[in-house]
């Protein structure tokens, strides 16, 4: 049964795990046999590891086919979300020489396996990013991350991006984002 489209949904954890479910038994549903992973990062990311509530949409870092997006298609209209409830649009700050192999396996519902973006890679998407809303969820993956200083992020972050241009101010930028952060970690820089 279709839902009315509600363009102020937001989805939580649960939800987000119900339509990447759903996406799966749609796949299956099409006849669909090989395997399909969807990597995922952004706020859907962060809810399915309990660091935020809520998120408008699902961010996949990896292409989806014609297949995946018409089940996607038919996810939406059962649940009343818009047809680009999971997208692409944050494959352009996929970091570089980011692999499958390290990313968390999230949801396995052959055909389909769900991976989420690991803690340091999300970080400087979020990095890259570096928008108001983007510096909460930042401040969140920083005890998660492997990262020391803010030099170390700085230093993986230009690695991750090697065409950004540098900025003399990044490492002043990522210290005071993370400056307002529990210290638990020793001194930044």
């Amino acid at each position: 049964m279709s839902q009315p489209f509600d363009p102020s949904a937001t989805l939580d954890a649960s939800q987000i795990r119900e339509c990447l479910e759903e996406l799966g038994d749609h796949l299956v549903a099409l006849g669909v046999e090989r395997l399909v992973t969807v990597v995922i990062a952004g706020g859907s990311c962060l809810a399915l590891m309990g660091l935020r509530e809520t998120t408008l949409d699902v961010d996949a870092v990896s292409q989806l086919s014609d297949d995946v997006a018409g089940a996607v298609r038919a996810v939406a209209k059962s649940r009343g979300l818009s047809a680009t409830w999971l997208n692409t649009r944050a494959l352009a700050w996929r970091p570089l020489g980011l692999r499958d192999e390290d990313c968390e396996l999230l949801i396995e519902r052959p055909p389909l396996r769900v991976l989420g973006v690991p803690p340091d890679a999300l970080l400087l998407m979020k990095l890259n990013r570096s928008s108001a809303p983007v510096i909460a969820d930042m401040r969140r993956l920083w005890p998660l991350s492997s990262y020391a200083t803010a030099d170390e992020i700085v230093t993986a972050f230009y690695a991750a991006y090697p065409d950004e241009e540098r900025d003399e101010y990044l490492i002043d930028h990522v210290r005071g984002v993370l400056g307002l952060v529990d210290g638990n970690r020793g001194q930044l820089g």
